[in-house]
């Protein structure tokens, strides 16, 4: 059972600036930062789990329109190797996607010696976009930094 004031926090989010509350999140790392908008590691107070919080930057309708779009898009999606949308909202007058946070790397940083691991990543991304484009979903922004991967566990 949780203790009696609710869930505790991890170390990371008990620890943040209190600046860094968006609505039930707490921000922790910034991750990456685009034109349109910001991708952070954050804590769900309401589900006790960290996601990836993408904030959208400017507040034009277009803007807005293809934020939400990517949002709905992708959250139609369900395969092993596509994060997850968990919840679009706007807070503080800011639209934001929380998805599935994905505890790994990201193909940039994949050692190039790992022959078979990196053969075995793209495999697994190809399959994604495979999948994604048969839904009608093309991703715009494909590059090494929006590939992610983690280890399988050992044990």
């Amino acid at each position: 059972d949780p203790p009696r004031g609710g869930p505790t926090l991890p170390p990371e989010a008990a620890g943040a600036d209190p600046d860094s509350r968006f609505g039930k999140f707490i921000r922790t790392e910034l991750l990456g930062a685009g034109a349109m908008g910001e991708v952070w590691k954050a804590w769900d107070t309401a589900l006790s789990r960290w996601v990836a919080l993408k904030l959208l930057k400017t507040h034009g309708d277009a803007e807005i329109a293809l934020f939400r779009r990517e949002a709905h898009l992708a959250g139609r999606l369900s395969h092993p190797n596509i994060a997850a949308i968990h919840e679009v909202g706007d807070e503080q007058g800011r639209p934001y996607i929380a998805m599935q946070w994905v505890d790994g790397r990201t193909l940039k940083s994949f050692s190039p010696g790992d022959r078979r691991g990196l053969v075995t990543l793209i495999r697994d991304a190809s399959r994604a976009l495979g999948y994604a484009h048969l839904h009608g979903v093309v991703h715009r922004d494909l590059k090494p930094t929006n590939l992610m991967f983690c280890r399988p566990r050992q044990g």
